[in-house]
């Protein structure tokens, strides 16, 4: 979650709203994978067929690490 420590559920992940029809802006999220640990803002959008279902998701990821540390350092 964007507390940075918390998992996010599977069904919770932008990727996962949006292809439940959900329009998401702006989630930041911590990928702790890479060292330093990732910021990612994310934002997600269903992508509609011609007859309206859901086909698809288009999801924009931003690396906002370096705003993120920069603000920890502040603090």
């Amino acid at each position: 979650e964007q507390d940075g420590v918390t998992p996010v559920s599977s069904e919770r992940a932008p990727v996962a709203r949006a292809l439940a029809g959900e329009a998401v802006d702006g989630v930041e999220l911590c990928a702790k994978a890479a060292e330093p640990p990732a910021w990612l803002r994310v934002s997600a959008r269903p992508i509609h067929g011609d007859s309206r279902p859901i086909v698809g998701a288009l999801v924009v990821f931003d690396d906002v690490s370096a705003a993120r540390h920069s603000n920890e350092q502040r603090q």
